[in-house]
């Protein structure tokens, strides 16, 4: 794009925030099932602390991996805090993002003819297109 032109909003910037609206849902449920996933496998270490005799080294190399584990989940906690106020605005404005989503289908169009653009001569050369097939 050249220095003086303009930004024009494309079908591709639609296209990306309706995919970052879609994403973010998933997003969240495989966060939250990985937490789950996370908790469960820190009950078994402190389970497995609880009710059998280890090593001091062993000991040590299960709390290493809980230590692991518990950074693990503290991201996916996050990841969960920061995308939850988006899926809740998601689940909110359907309508808007519809009515996005229509209008990407409108650009869709709009952008097609643009592309297929065809002029039909009125004067002399009556009959005869530039750009294209006459229908």
């Amino acid at each position: 794009m050249m220095e003086n032109e303009k930004h024009s909003i494309s079908t591709k910037d639609i296209e990306d925030i309706l995919t970052i609206i879609r994403e973010a849902p998933r997003e969240l449920a495989a966060a939250t099932e990985e937490v789950k996933y996370l908790d469960d496998k820190q009950q078994d270490i402190l389970h497995e602390l609880e009710l059998t005799d280890h090593s001091y080294h062993e000991q040590a190399r299960m709390a290493k991996s809980l230590r692991e584990i518990r950074q693990k989940r503290r991201i996916f906690k996050d990841t969960i805090e920061r995308i939850t106020p988006f899926t809740n605005w998601i689940e909110d404005n359907r309508r808007t993002i519809n009515g996005l989503t229509r209008v990407l289908g409108d650009m869709r169009k709009i952008d097609n003819r643009q592309d297929n653009r065809v002029y039909y001569y009125r004067a002399d050369d009556k009959g005869k297109t530039i750009g294209g097939e006459r229908a």
